[in-house]
């Protein structure tokens, strides 16, 4: 995955950490993704129109297994790994 970083306005930006904060979104990030998600299916300028966009849907993991995936990869310590099954827990994918 690769990271874009973005400059906002203090006003925009206290609104995406509250949406986030209100647990409609894991993270800052997990916002713009679905923000992106929703303009990229109605972009249609640079797609012809007899194609499809074609998009994966997204298949939650049990957070069970996503906290082992971490934890076995060797690369994130515990303090990451829960904060991440935390974060999760709030996102309206696993509720």
């Amino acid at each position: 995955m690769r990271t874009i970083n973005i400059s906002l306005p203090k006003t925009m930006a206290d609104n995406v950490e509250e949406a986030v904060k209100s647990g409609a979104y894991a993270s800052k990030s997990e916002f713009f993704r679905m923000l992106l998600r929703g303009y990229l299916t109605t972009q249609v300028s640079d797609v012809n129109l007899d194609e499809e966009i074609q998009m994966d849907s997204f298949q939650a993991n049990p957070l069970s297994k996503v906290e082992d995936s971490l934890r076995a990869s060797g690369k994130y310590n515990e303090k990451f790994i829960k904060s991440v099954v935390g974060g999760l827990k709030k996102s309206s994918q696993y509720k």
